[in-house]
């Protein structure tokens, strides 16, 4: 599980990683994956809404390779 505190402190690739490998282990099972919001107690100019939404892309990129999971 990630959260924009996370990904705050640079645990970009550590999460992306344990999801693909989650959902590559459980392929015989459907996935529900939802997104990480942006902080709502930054400003909308932090750079931490720019690495939420490069977060959430990249996830969305694994995701789409795996018929059993749903990006929310």
């Amino acid at each position: 599980m990630e959260g924009a505190n996370s990904i705050a402190k640079n645990a970009f690739g550590k999460g992306l990683t344990q999801t693909a490998n989650i959902l590559r282990r459980n392929q015989h099972t459907n996935i529900i994956v939802a997104n990480v919001p942006h902080r709502f107690d930054r400003n909308e100019k932090s750079c931490i809404h720019a690495e939420v939404k490069g977060y959430d892309r990249k996830m969305s990129e694994i995701i789409r390779k795996f018929d059993n999971a749903l990006l929310l």
